[in-house]
C-alpha cells in the first residue's frame, strides 16, 4: 500500500503579500515553488531511507515519486510505493542457521534461509504446506511443493519455498526520521523557491 507525505503553503498568507497582483500569478508562483520544494523533499527522504534501512540509494529512487502541484491545488505529494526490495540487496550477514539484517535500528532474524544461486543470489525460505496462498508462476510470493527424482527413480517432495524480502518503503516513509526531513526541507527552502518563481512572474509585469 503507498504512502504519501505532503508539501504545502499558507496560501493565504502568500496572497496577502501580493495583494495587487493576480491571484493566478501568485498561485503560479506558488505552485512551481512547492514542486521545487517536493523535489528537495525527495532527494533528501532517499538518502534519509537509505540510512534507515542501510540499502544503496539508486535502489529506492524508483519507489519514491512525486505528484506535482498545480495552480488550483497547491498541494506536492511525495510517494513511496512498493513491498521491500529483495532481501540479497540488504547487508545481510549469514548464520549456522539463517539470516539477519539490520533496519529501522533492528536486527531481524530470519532462520532457514538459503541462497539460491540459480535465482541470482537471491534469499529463499522453506515454508510449511499450510502456507500455500498463490499459484506457482503466476507473480505469486508463495510456490508449491517441487519434486525431484530420489532413488530408484522414485519423486521425492520437497517442502514449498518462498522469496525472501525485506524492510517496506511505505513504512520507511512514516518515520520520525522521514518527518523530520520533510518539516526541516519545507522551512528551508520554502521561502526560497518562492521568492526566484515570483521573480520570474513579476518580470512579466515589467
Amino acid at each position: 500500500m503507498p504512502v504519501e507525505v505532503s508539501v504545502r503553503a499558507d496560501f493565504k498568507k502568500v496572497e496577502r503579500m501580493f495583494r495587487g497582483m493576480r491571484r493566478v500569478s501568485v498561485r503560479r508562483a506558488a505552485s512551481r515553488a512547492i514542486n521545487r520544494v517536493a523535489g528537495t523533499v525527495k532527494t533528501r527522504i532517499k538518502r534519509s531511507i537509505s540510512k534507515q534501512i542501510n540499502i544503496k540509494q539508486k535502489l529506492i529512487k524508483e519507489k519514491i515519486s512525486i505528484k506535482k502541484a498545480r495552480k488550483n491545488n497547491l498541494v506536492a505529494l511525495v510517494r513511496g510505493t512498493g513491498r521491500g526490495f529483495l532481501l540479497h540487496e540488504y547487508k545481510v550477514k549469514k548464520t549456522k542457521t539463517g539470516v539477519k539484517y539490520t533496519a529501522f535500528g533492528k536486527t531481524t532474524f530470519i532462520k532457514s534461509a538459503f541462497r539460491r544461486k540459480d535465482r541470482g543470489g537471491e534469499w529463499w525460505k522453506r515454508i510449511p504446506n499450510k502456507t500455500i496462498s498463490a499459484v506457482p508462476g503466476v507473480g505469486g510470493r508463495f510456490y508449491s511443493k517441487t519434486t525431484y527424482n530420489g532413488p530408484k527413480g522414485s519423486l521425492v517432495s520437497r517442502l514449498p519455498i518462498r522469496r525472501l524480502y525485506g524492510a517496506p518503503i511505505p513504512a520507511a516513509m512514516i518515520t520520525k526520521e522521514t518527518n523530520k526531513v520533510l518539516q526541516k526541507t519545507v522551512r528551508e527552502r520554502w521561502r526560497i523557491e518562492f521568492k526566484r518563481t515570483m521573480k520570474l512572474e513579476l518580470r512579466k509585469y515589467k
